[in-house]
């Protein structure tokens, strides 16, 4: 086998006093101070902070990728007993960078060159440091193997492939010139939390190898899948740094606590929030169908469908969760709810009135509003925070007058006081749980009733999360807000929602009061998803998460077995079967609690 099974317990990198400074308009900026650590053969180091705390810096600094505007570099880096930081860049380049120590950058999905085959982006390195074509062509068909994958991916283009096999693809490329650190920055966070969980096993089976790790993360829950040691990072310093299970069982710096108290946990107790059954209803969707035309060769194209037969209902001040992985309509759903796309069958009602091409569309977008996912590309960069508030109340007229009064007064409800201080300020001067205050703010300013909320905390750092869930849970009591949640993260849908809808394929699978469906899941797919959550637990890192790949689903193929009340996948179950032609229809199983199978 191409890699070397090295298990012996050497050091294999120690980083000494690690100074790094970057040199900005305004002076210097202290990205790593005094940074020390130690990692041995086949240990895994996870590195878990918030955005620009200076994790990065740190894996760019091992690799000597630093920016040019470094004005400060000192400490030393020993790997294997020889100090690499003092190597010339030509010599750590031939024979350190991608040899001894690789990287998996963030985003690496982005990373492969969409012209060139798999196979040929894989051998590129090999060829080109001398070996024989032939020769490299085996390595790679051994490496696609180990991570989980077929020959026939070394044929494929990039697009072809899914979110997981392209990451997979990207740790086997790291893996090429057999090093003995690899750096991960990253590399779950663009992943569904099934793929997630098995991208964290092929990790964690790798490791066994000998292979040593960094594995940088703004997730502290992952680390327990992986790391034996973990460092806790905030402006530019590890303000706690030891084994797994002493930082996750014994947390001593407050920062470290506030890290795991943001993490959502599912064995919480939580009083179901009940639903008042003669509250008005607001949104009504029924038999919902949205066709997309994608192109089928060079001059044909085919109807796809995303969303399909798709039934919902919400009441006033009451939120939904629409809980799904990437692709499952999950986001198209909460366009046409917005009246961005037309369903080409089915039919939406708000507020007792069909939502159609002779709807007042003015006066349908002051009631209904949208709080987007990602808060840095959502808000205009050019505008003061007064301006983006002030811009609906000019798109819908209202007096003048009165646009100071009502902008404070929102800022004040999103927490953002005094109000006076933020007013006046550009959004790059705000962090990502402020930026995504602002996005509520705009949502609320027009006093709307209903608020589309799509993936409100999934690109903010998890200590803001808990904060933002809290401040919308506030808002929707003292405002008698309705909520259809989008989300890929069924812990944060449990704790915000009254009820969860479980999104797979374009339909729903499972439906009920969100303690129901979480505590007791009824369709194999909701269970697979909750299994593949991650949970602050040092025992994780002894045992493979057994998450089912969401291709082995077959929703036709489900069945309820009423002696045993059990749900069950054929093709998951592995039973011998004729595949039904037809979809199944949610049946209430137990009460209030449907779930998509024959009966």
């Amino acid at each position: 086998m191409i890699l070397k099974n090295n298990k012996s317990k050497n050091e294999t990198l120690v980083v000494k006093n690690l100074n790094v400074n970057y040199k900005v308009t305004k002076g210097n900026i202290k990205a790593v101070n005094n940074v020390s650590f130690r990692i041995k053969s086949g240990e895994a180091l996870g590195i878990v902070g918030e955005s620009g705390c200076g994790k990065t810096t740190i894996a760019l600094a091992l690799i000597k990728l630093l920016p040019d505007n470094i004005s400060k570099f000192s400490g030393t880096i020993t790997l294997n007993g020889k100090k690499i930081n003092r190597l010339s860049d030509e010599n750590f380049r031939k024979t350190i960078k991608w040899k001894e120590i690789s990287m998996v950058f963030q985003g690496a999905m982005n990373s492969l060159n969409p012209v060139l085959r798999i196979g040929d982006q894989l051998i590129e390195p090999l060829v080109n440091s001398g070996e024989n074509k032939t020769i490299a062509k085996t390595t790679v068909s051994e490496l696609l193997n180990l991570v989980g994958l077929s020959d026939s991916i070394y044929s494929k283009y990039s697009h072809e492939l899914s979110g997981g096999m392209k990451q997979r693809v990207i740790i086997a490329m790291s893996m090429v010139h057999n090093p003995g650190l690899i750096i991960l920055d990253e590399p779950t966070s663009a992943l569904d939390v099934s793929v997630q969980s098995q991208i964290m096993n092929l990790l964690k089976s790798l490791k066994t190898r000998g292979i040593s790790m960094i594995f940088i993360t703004h997730d502290i829950a992952l680390t327990s899948d992986l790391c034996d040691n973990l460092a806790v990072m905030k402006d530019g310093q590890f303000v706690e740094h030891d084994s797994l299970a002493n930082v996750l069982n014994n947390p001593k710096h407050n920062f470290t606590k506030q890290l795991i108290q943001s993490v959502p946990t599912l064995s919480s107790k939580l009083k179901s929030r009940k639903i008042k059954s003669n509250n008005k209803e607001i949104l009504n969707l029924k038999n919902i169908k949205v066709d997309f035309m994608v192109r089928k060769g060079l001059l044909s194209s085919e109807p796809f469908t995303a969303v399909s037969d798709v039934s919902l209902k919400i009441n006033c001040g009451e939120t939904l969760a629409l809980v799904g992985e990437s692709g499952s309509g999950k986001t198209t759903l909460g366009r046409v709810v917005l009246n961005l796309i037309k369903p080409v069958n089915g039919k939406v009602k708000f507020q007792g009135s069909i939502i159609n091409n002779n709807t007042n569309d003015f006066l349908f977008r002051k009631q209904i509003q949208a709080i987007f996912q990602d808060p840095y590309s959502s808000i205009n960069p050019f505008m003061t925070v007064y301006q983006i508030l002030e811009e609906p109340l000019i798109i819908h007229k209202l007096e003048k007058n009165l646009h100071s009064e009502k902008i404070l007064k929102v800022l004040h409800d999103v927490n953002l006081t005094p109000p006076e201080d933020y007013i006046k300020k550009y959004p790059h001067m705000l962090s990502g749980g402020q930026r995504q205050r602002i996005g509520i703010a705009r949502a609320l300013i027009l006093d709307s009733k209903f608020i589309v909320a799509d993936e409100p905390v999934s690109m903010i750092d998890a200590s803001s999360r808990l904060e933002i869930l809290g401040l919308l849970n506030n808002l929707q009591k003292t405002k008698n807000l309705s909520f259809l949640y989008i989300t890929h993260d069924i812990a944060t849908a449990r704790q915000f929602s009254d009820r969860i809808a479980v999104m797979f394929f374009g339909r729903i699978v499972e439906q009920g009061r969100s303690n129901d469906v979480v505590k007791n899941p009824l369709h194999p797919y909701t269970k697979s998803l909750i299994e593949a959550i991650p949970t602050l637990n040092p025992k994780n890192l002894f045992n493979m998460r057994n998450v089912i790949s969401r291709d082995d689903f077959h929703p036709r193929c489900t069945f309820y077995n009423k002696k045993s009340n059990h749900v069950f996948d054929l093709h998951v179950e592995n039973i011998s079967h004729k595949c039904s032609k037809k979809h199944p229809k949610l049946i209430e199983i137990k009460k209030n609690h449907y779930v998509a199978c024959h009966s």
